[in-house]
């Protein structure tokens, strides 16, 4: 099946398939229509505390993140999904944030990103929307390992990622320079059979 099409969508939709799961979409990003719904979220300094930028300041620079996004979507390695409601009422929020999934072929594995707008955390959509991505990669991209990596003073992140199977592999003290300071990081991975072996259903449509 066809990917689902947006208006003007920022790369072409064959690039990025549209995923469903029971109360999300992850389609590709639209870059005017999607603008000024992202500006409010990668302004926010929770949200982009333990993100590698600083929160943005100005539309243009969501349009530069935007065009960054569809570079390297475009070579065909990188996958960007914009996290949206399954069914948005009149009025309630189009976009909810971001998933990336950046894929090493060679070597069959990839690593995932994720951000959500601050007033939807706790709900259990960040772990939907990467459950969503990760039965992706070891579905249709036929994948053998996915990685995460985290600040390990973002708890939030790693209990989200323990949630869903990843084992912690590392601690790299002071591994990041981000923000005039160094961050300790922590490597997750899950593998393959260790997704199998979860006997859950793939969570997640492809369209």
């Amino acid at each position: 099946m066809a990917a689902e099409t947006a208006a003007t969508p920022l790369v072409p939709t064959l690039l990025v398939p549209t995923l469903h799961t029971s109360r999300l979409r992850l389609t590709p990003f639209d870059a005017q229509a999607d603008r000024a719904l992202l500006f409010p979220i990668v302004a926010d300094p929770e949200v982009m505390r333990f993100l590698e930028v600083e929160p943005l300041r100005e539309l243009t620079d969501v349009d530069a993140l935007l065009a960054d996004y569809a570079q390297r979507v475009a070579t065909g390695d990188k996958y960007v999904w914009a996290v949206r409601p399954a069914a948005a009422a009149q009025g309630e929020a189009a976009l909810l944030g971001a998933c990336t999934f950046e894929l090493d072929r060679s070597r069959r594995r990839a690593e995932v990103g994720y951000y959500l707008a601050r007033r939807w955390w706790g709900q259990g959509l960040g772990k939907e929307a990467v459950r969503a991505v990760v039965d992706f990669g070891f579905g249709a991209q036929g994948l053998n390992r996915i990685e995460a990596l985290a600040y390990a003073e973002n708890s939030g992140s790693l209990a989200l990622l323990r949630a869903l199977g990843f084992r912690q592999e590392g601690y790299l003290r002071e591994h990041a320079w981000e923000k005039g300071r160094y961050w300790d990081d922590v490597i997750f991975a899950l593998l393959r059979r260790e997704w199998e072996q979860q006997g859950v259903e793939c969570s997640a449509q492809q369209v």
